[in-house]
């Protein structure tokens, strides 16, 4: 059945068990599933019903020249169907399954009855992602026995492209969280710790049962890869740490003779960045401040380089030229390595470095 009469919209939502987002015979309607009228941006929710025992409902948008969209609320364990799959929009799903716009209907102008707008959904059973999150004191990316759990780090799951919240969760006492997710998709994990919000090396060993699956930098921190999981999965860690900070100051070196001299003043909005060893991997950037300061956030222990944007008509002064590291400056002016300072390695029990200075003098 559909709606009637003029300026009206609706039509099925229907269970579709064979997953392929097409309404096959005998797939049976779904009844008591909520479906709302909203504004054409999503803001504003403007009419609402629920389907009837068939899954059949009709709304009546207020107004026959404005677009709307439709949206359909999930049900306890069900997933959004494939969308527009099949080529006929009489049995497909017009519900978008993935994206910001996920449970809606591309906008719609309803000038007279409309009968088209269908919703499959598919109850897929549930699976379990888990497992620890703990404080990796050494920073080895290992969780060994004895390593302290973290409890209270909020836990989520997420579809593959970040663009939906599909399940949350908090560690407990234990460390051990668990994220309730239909099985057969592909998701991601986030986690965010508080008290320590940095992680340890990902994917550090060979046995995934006990390394951290978190990415400590770049545009996938505090997110996972991708995982499928087929059944339970308790591997998915977090080893948390927290940063070190490496710093200090890029200052004019007036008298040209690599030493902070009284009155040398600092220089501001210079580039400053963290890279690993070779060069080769970039783990945070920063911009120093009026006074020429600036502090980099490492994100575990590990071998660095700091790395100075000269600002244009400037290069750098002579490297360890005043005997003193709290006052001379740690980077290359010419060579393979100009720009960097040497490689230097950090501990697990370093909270911070300060003597990582870069002195400028005019072209």
């Amino acid at each position: 059945p559909g709606p009637g009469g003029p300026a009206t919209i609706g039509d099925r939502v229907w269970r579709d068990t064979d997953d392929d987002g097409v309404q096959d015979a005998g797939e049976p309607g779904e009844a008591g599933v909520a479906v709302e009228l909203w504004d054409e941006a999503m803001a504003t929710k403007l009419a609402a019903t629920t389907t009837d025992g068939s899954g059949a409902w009709v709304l009546a948008p207020p107004s026959t020249t404005t677009p709307y969209r439709v949206r359909l609320v999930l049900p306890a364990g069900a997933i959004y169907a494939k969308a527009d799959a099949g080529g006929d929009d009489a049995t497909d799903s017009d519900v978008r399954a993935a994206g910001d716009d996920a449970g809606f209907t591309a906008p719609l102008t309803v000038a007279a009855a409309t009968t088209a707008v269908d919703a499959g959904i598919v109850f897929r059973p549930r699976v379990l992602l888990g497992n620890l999150v703990w404080r990796d004191g050494n920073h080895d990316g290992i969780y060994a026995l004895g390593e302290p759990v973290r409890p209270g780090v909020a836990v989520e799951a997420w579809n593959a492209s970040r663009t939906q919240l599909l399940a949350s969760a908090t560690s407990d006492a234990g460390g051990v969280y668990a994220l309730e997710v239909p099985r057969g998709g592909t998701y991601r994990v986030h986690f965010a710790d508080a008290t320590y919000p940095s992680f340890t090396p990902q994917d550090a060993g060979a046995d995934d049962s006990v390394d951290s699956d978190v990415a400590a930098f770049g545009a996938d921190f505090g997110w996972t890869a991708p995982v499928t999981p087929a059944a339970n999965l308790f591997t998915v860690d977090a080893g948390v740490v927290a940063p070190i900070n490496v710093g200090n100051f890029v200052w004019r070196d007036t008298n040209g003779n690599g030493a902070q001299d009284g009155g040398e003043a600092g220089v501001p909005g210079v580039t400053v960045q963290l890279w690993d060893a070779a060069k080769a991997i970039q783990y945070s950037s920063a911009v120093t401040n009026g006074s020429g300061i600036y502090t980099l956030r490492a994100p575990h222990a590990g071998t660095y380089r700091v790395r100075v944007l000269a600002p244009a008509g400037f290069t750098f002064t002579a490297k360890d030229a005043a005997g003193d590291n709290l006052t001379d400056s740690d980077i290359n002016p010419s060579g393979p390595d100009a720009g960097y300072s040497d490689a230097f390695s950090l501990a697990s029990n370093v909270i911070s470095t300060t003597t990582w200075d870069a002195g400028l003098i005019p072209l």
